[in-house]
This record gives C-alpha cells, structure tokens and sequence, in this order.
C-alpha cells in the first residue's frame, strides 16, 4: 500500500491525504484543490506555481523547474506544482494572483424571445380504476397505454422505451393519471405517476474553458435559470491540444475527462433546478454544443482523429444519446441532441453561432467571429458560408500571458489612455468597486495595455520595446525586457507581446485568407462573440491587427455568447436542428494550413499597424 502524507493547501485551509510520489498538481485535483494549470502539467506555462512551507519533503528541482522560475521565485520555496513530487507532509498556499477562481463572466446575460416547437410534449392520462384486460383487446400495459393515449387525447404513440416500461410496471402505477413524455423520433420517453405537466430542457454550451447551462420551459420558452462555471477538464490543459495529447499518452484519460465534463453537466442541472424549486423527473431533454474535441470527450470518442492529420471528426452528425448512456444524472430515457461538425476544426459551438444568427437568410455579407482558446469565423450570406478556425491559442484569453488570468476579480478588463495625463495609462479593474486590487490582466485587458503601450510609444510596430519610455526596464545588456504597469506590481514582458502577435495574427490573417478565398472584398457587417469576443474593444482590435483593417469600413457590433443562444434555439425549436444538420454539410471550410501564402500573410500579420 502506498505510503501516504498530510497535505494541506491554502488559503483554502483544507487539509487531506497525499500519496508518496504523486505531484502537488495531482493531489490537489484529487482533493478537489483548483490550482491553474494552463499547459496540462507539461511544465511550460509557470500558472501552476505554489509556496511550500517544507520544501525538504519535496522531490528535487528540476530542469523544467529551473527555466520556468526566477531566481527570487526559487528563494521564496516556490515550486511547480505539476512537478513536484511529495515526498512528505506539507502546507501548500496557492498565490492569490494564481488561485483557479470559479467566478464565470459573459456566459449567463442572454435574454431574448425564442420560437417554440419543441421535440417534446408531455401528455396526460385519467386516472383509471380497472384495466379491463380480458374485456378488451389490449393484452399488456403497454398497449394499454397507448389505446388510452388514442382514445383520449387523439394523438398515436409508436412504442415505449425500456425505461419507461419498467416505470410503468411499478405497482400501483396505473391507479393514477399518468404523464407521459412523447418525444417526436423516440416516442415515450418517460412515465411519471401523478399529473406532472411542467416541461424542462437544459441547453449546455460547452467551451474548453468554462460550461453554461441554460434551464428553459419546453411550453412557453422561458428561459427559468442560468448558471456557468469553469470546465473541469481544465486540470488536463488549457488548451483541446493538450487535453488531446494526454488522451494520446494515456488512453484511460478519455473515460476521465468525459467523466469530468458529465459530472459537471450534472451539477449544473441540478444547480438550475434549485434555483427554481425544479424536480430531475420535469428534465425531459439535453442539447449541447461544443467544439469538436469538447464534443468528441462527452461522446466517449476518442478525439485522436482531431488531433492528427488530416483532422477529421469521427462522424459529422452524432447519433442520438440518452441520458443513460452518457452517465448524466436525470431520467435514464432524456434524450441527449449533439450540435453537428462541420470538420476537426469547426464543430456543434459554430453551428450554433450560425443558428443563432442565421446569416445564410441574409442578403448582406456577415463575418461572424467567435474568439474563446480558439478563434472560429464565419463569412458569408444567402449565396453560402464560409468557415475556418485559426490557432489563436488561450492567449486572448490570458494563458501563456505571464500576468494573464481569467475574467474574474482582480483581472484588469479594460485599459486607457488616462484623461489626466497623456502620456500615462489609466485601467479599471473587475471588481474594482469592492476595492479590489489589480493582480493580473484577462483577455480584454491584454488587448487594450498592447494598444495602450503602442498609442503611447511603449512598444514598437515589430513588438520591441521603446527603451527610452517610462516604466520600462532593461537586462543587464542593456535591451528592454519588461514595462510596469503604473501603480501596479503587474509587469508585462517582452515574451507577453510575441503571444499577442502569433494570436493576433492568426486571426488577422485568417480573416483577410477566407475573404479572399470567397470572393468577398467588403464585409458589411462583422459581429464578435464568445465570452472574450462580445467584450473586447474593436478598436482596440484594429489598432493592435487582432482584427484586420479590412473590417475597419464595416459595421462592428458585439453580442453575447451566440453558441448558447442557438443552444437555446434548437433545445425550444425542433426545426433548428434541422436547419444547423442541413448547413453544416454546406459550409465550406477553409484549411488555412494548406494556403501556399499563409506563412508568408502570417508573418506580415504580426507587426502592428501604424496609428493615426
């Protein structure tokens, strides 16, 4: 039996068990400790730092330990949890500015007026006394059931599933009126004793960084409740490559991922639930939409044809699920709808966007751009779609940023040039109205310090710093390394600026490859969503190249998280499901890596524009 160790991480001051040899990073995703891990302990990204009261119980520094820390980090027992070995009882405190925080901004603030003609009616029988079998034709409670269903409401059931058999043979069942949960393809789907009318159905928009879920009345269209939290397959990597890799590696980590994001559905669902005083027994259908390897893990397929060339999906239109099969926990029989692909790259989140948007019933030209970890566009009207996926990476989002952090108290939003002084800069920070310190920048806060630091001559059109600004400092050779944020301790390094130019870059470049490569020479209308893409500055974007200048004459407009909204749509509305299965084989899809001019457009993406 392995030899165990007392651990104990704060601030959260909790206290278990650690198995001797497994990593800090293990432990605490055992013990349900959120520690960032943004490289999925491969040891590159330094987010998964940790104080160590007792570094001696510790196994020795390592190579990857010793690029990834400084110096004075070494000196003040700081380690990598994802390297660290336990080699004995210790106090772990997670850094403030590193502490994984379970705050979710921009998934849950969608309103709206949605069709409804849902796939699901719930249907209500009398209560009924006697059966009459032997003075009648029916020889068996099924077909009972569906003569009474006839004979009162008018309506034909094909068949009972085999959950809600077993429901029905439940004693006394039958002396009462009963609900019956008819779906459109797979007929009674549940059986609830007693006269249950209210519908419910979860729509779930399933991102590589976070999970929305959306509760909605299947009758009228309400949406009841909302609710969102981090993805917990996050401990495996920031990033779906990463998460692919260790599938890769280590095949029992498909069941483990897939685990991790059904359980996090679950919790949703019954989150939502409380919220309304709501029963699992009113749930009757899930629809979720996701990225191709978000979609892949929650099917339970291995995502390795993703992963490797020529990046192709395991099937473009998942068959249908139930609830049971996944493992989700409502009534076995729910139905489970998957948004379809369109390749490896442009997956059941796009096709939401794109329903929620429908540009292919317009006249006009719309680029539709959705940047989360990854960046996802759509360009096109009436005549077709276009699509393509660019590797921005979960720079924008502020991983592989040194001060970067997610969306939550602390993280700087929003930076400007400060009305007191021109030649400084001035931010506001989430939270800031409790008095909450700065302790790093989220995703749009990068995007406006880079735009900042180049309206104010900090930083150079090829990404350099300007050696002679204020607040910049220097290596000991004498080249600009670092700018200090003022009245803050937050530096931004000259490693930071390269990220923003490979992200921004792909983007840039993206957009202007996939106009050209359908003809269009004038967007008239270019519309940024996701969590991070409906919060953004556009002309923040235009001054760094995030978006390209191109757009610049178009119509910029913002709106909120549009995968969750065509989630919605196609959970109250049959006919979308439809409508996104039948564009998704008609969307043309750009594979940017096979462009002859991409590196070469690339490159000449990663300088910033001249300002005016």
């Amino acid at each position: 039996m392995a030899t165990k160790y007392e651990i104990t991480f704060l601030p959260a001051h909790k206290t278990g068990e650690a198995y001797d040899g497994e990593t800090i990073l293990e432990a605490a995703a055992r013990l349900n400790v959120a520690i960032r891990a943004d490289c999925g302990d491969a040891g590159i990204c330094g987010k998964c730092r940790v104080i160590v009261d007792n570094t001696e119980n510790l196994s020795e520094i390592n190579s990857t330990e010793l690029d990834a820390l400084s110096n004075r980090q070494i000196e003040e027992s700081q380690r990598l949890s994802c390297q660290s070995e336990i080699k004995g009882p210790i106090i772990v405190t997670v850094p403030e500015e590193l502490n994984d925080s379970t705050e979710v901004f921009g998934k849950t603030e969608l309103t709206g007026t949605f069709n409804v003609d849902p796939a699901i009616e719930r249907l209500v029988i009398a209560k009924q006394q006697s059966l009459g079998v032997g003075n009648s034709e029916e020889r068996n409670l099924a077909e009972w059931v569906q003569k009474r269903v006839k004979d009162e409401l008018g309506k034909g059931v094909q068949f009972i599933a085999f959950e809600p058999l077993m429901d029905l043979a439940e004693p006394d069942v039958v002396e009462s009126e009963l609900t019956l949960v008819n779906h459109y393809q797979k007929s009674i789907t549940a059986i609830v004793k007693g006269k249950k009318e209210r519908s419910l159905g979860v729509a779930f928009d399933i991102g590589t960084t976070s999970l929305a879920a959306y509760l909605c009345d299947l009758k009228t269209g309400e949406q009841l409740a909302n609710i969102a939290s981090l993805n917990p397959q996050r401990r495996y990597g920031e990033d779906v490559i990463s998460r692919i890799t260790k599938i890769d590696d280590d095949p029992a980590y498909l069941q483990k991922q897939q685990k991790l994001i059904i359980d996090g559905i679950s919790f949703l669902i019954e989150k939502c639930l409380e919220k309304i005083d709501g029963s699992i027994d009113e749930i009757d259908e899930i629809v979720a939409c996701g990225n191709p390897t978000m979609t892949h893990i929650l099917a339970g397929f291995h995502p390795n044809s993703i992963g490797t060339a020529p990046y192709i999906p395991a099937i473009q239109n998942l068959p249908p699920f139930k609830a049971s099969e996944l493992g989700i926990r409502v009534k076995p029989s729910v139905p489970v709808y998957l948004f379809p692909m369109v390749s490896g790259f442009i997956g059941g989140d796009t096709m939401a966007v794109i329903v929620a948007d429908m540009p292919h019933l317009r006249d006009e030209t719309t680029l539709l751009v959705d940047i989360g970890t990854n960046g996802e566009i759509v360009l096109g009207n009436k005549q077709g779609l276009w699509s393509t996926s660019c590797a921005t990476g979960p720079a924008l989002e502020g991983a592989q940023i040194s001060c970067g952090m997610r969306a939550v108290s602390g993280a700087i939003s929003e930076v400007f040039v400060s009305e007191t002084d021109d030649t400084t800069m001035d931010f506001y920070t989430i939270g800031q109205e409790r008095d909450i310190q700065p302790v790093g920048l989220c995703g749009t806060g990068v995007i406006d310090v880079v735009a900042v630091m180049r309206r104010l001559g900090i930083t150079l059109p090829d990404g350099r710093f300007n050696g002679d600004a204020a607040g910049v400092t220097k290596n000991e050779d004498g080249f600009p390394m670092e700018y200090l944020i003022p009245n803050t301790d937050i530096k931004v390094i000259l490693k930071d600026i390269r990220q923003i130019q490979l992200a921004k870059a792909a983007l840039a470049s993206g957009i202007d490859l996939l106009m050209r490569k359908a003809g269009v020479t004038k967007v008239d209308k270019t519309i940024l969503t996701g969590a991070f893409g409906a919060r953004f500055n556009s002309q923040r974007a235009l001054d760094v190249g995030l978006l390209p200048q191109s757009l610049a004459s178009s119509e910029i407009i913002s709106m909120e998280n549009l995968a969750g909204v065509g989630a919605i749509m196609a959970l109250l509305d049959k006919s979308c499901r439809a409508e996104a299965e039948e564009i998704a084989g008609k969307v043309q899809f750009l594979d940017l890596s096979k462009e002859p001019d991409f590196t070469t457009k690339f490159a000449e993406a990663t300088r910033f524009p001249d300002l005016d």
